[in-house]
């Protein structure tokens, strides 16, 4: 008969060998096993219990004992040196018994999920917290290095002869790039902070691709220009529709943009192409810049590393690009040649 628990139906599997009962283990989440000792050889339900425990290293499974033959693997024994939770002899056995024992196991085994999803959120939360200590760190480091900036030529000028024109020029051109610099990662950890608060996925909306590149490609071309680069726009014909934030979109790509200028070389170029791929819209920046050794491509993605030593600006930038792209279900990823450039992509749904 049919069997509930917790108000959820339980379903009942069959496996006519412990060979078959291992191939349904790999492909379905089980509660409970009630297992024969006997099967294709004498001890093939020991041998399965063995596989669950230690092969699998499972200790959630509950496994009940059902054997008509008691005298191969005695009780006693059995419960001493196996890991199972209930052992029933088929001369002996009453259902009113297994379905109690059945209930029992799966209250059990439901108690283990819990008590495994507890210790998951627990160790994620301790994870967000260890990042953001480290966020604060960094970011309380990233701070003071322009200040000290300020500070100390703040502190020269006071001591600098008011007619020293070119030690004045020096001083104020130096606290001018310092405060720039600061603005910058302020504005990055707001936006970072920004983003943890909102938490929504935003106003999904049907969005054109190619205007989207189009905006993006016009904001940034003074800059592209100012650093004697070209940047283009390729949007491959009967490019879709697509679903997504239109403000974390614009974001996102100004953030590629502007990495993409200014990791250039002279006269190098930058280009911004949207089109079809595997059924998603892929949008992608591509540079003919410096380029990403592949041992430190997992770490742009960090925020305030930087992978250039003279590099301006905070090194959040990729961080937040990912955030924001996450949120819409989606990803950044990037491929790279060091020498000739990298190109930073990322796919949305089309709007059906």
């Amino acid at each position: 008969g049919s069997m509930t628990f917790e108000h959820q139906p339980v379903e009942i599997i069959s496996a006519y060998s412990a060979t078959e009962a291992r191939q349904v283990l790999e492909q379905r989440e089980v509660a409970v096993v009630l297992l024969d000792i006997v099967m294709e050889t004498d001890t093939a339900g020991l041998d399965f219990i063995e596989y669950v425990r230690h092969e699998r290293n499972d200790d959630e499974i509950r496994i009940i004992v059902v054997t008509g033959q008691p005298g191969v693997a005695p009780e006693p024994r059995v419960i001493r040196d196996l890991d199972i939770n209930g052992y029933l002899n088929k001369a002996e056995i009453e259902s009113q018994q297994v379905s109690s024992l059945i209930v029992t196991s799966l209250r059990m085994c439901s108690d283990f999920r819990r008590m495994r999803d507890l210790a998951d959120q627990a160790r994620r939360a301790e994870l967000a917290s260890d990042a953001k200590s480290e966020f604060i760190a960094a970011m309380n480091h990233e701070l003071r290095s322009p200040l000290q900036t300020i500070i100390g030529y703040a502190e020269l000028m006071r001591h600098t002869q008011p007619g020293d024109l070119a030690a004045w020029e020096t001083g104020l051109a130096r606290i001018e790039r310092a405060s720039h610099h600061m603005l910058s990662i302020v504005n990055d950890i707001l936006n970072v902070a920004a983003i943890e608060r909102s938490g929504d996925e935003g106003a999904l909306q049907q969005l054109n691709p190619a205007a989207i590149v189009r905006d993006s490609c016009a904001m940034m071309r003074q800059l592209a220009e100012e650093r004697g680069l070209s940047i283009n726009d390729e949007v491959a014909p009967a490019t879709p529709l697509v679903r997504g934030d239109e403000r974390r979109i614009k974001q996102a790509l100004i953030n590629l943009i502007s990495n993409a200028i200014k990791y250039n070389r002279p006269d190098g170029q930058v280009v911004v192409s949207a089109g079809l791929a595997d059924g998603r819209v892929e949008i992608a920046v591509e540079d003919t810049g410096v380029g990403i050794p592949e041992d430190l491509r997992d770490r742009i993605f960090l925020p305030f590393e930087r992978l250039h030593s003279d590099e301006s600006g905070t090194g959040i930038g990729l961080h937040i690009t990912q955030r924001l792209l996450r949120e819409m279900g989606t990803e950044l990823e990037v491929e790279s040649t060091v020498g000739e450039g990298s190109r930073f992509s990322f796919r949305l749904d089309v709007d059906r």
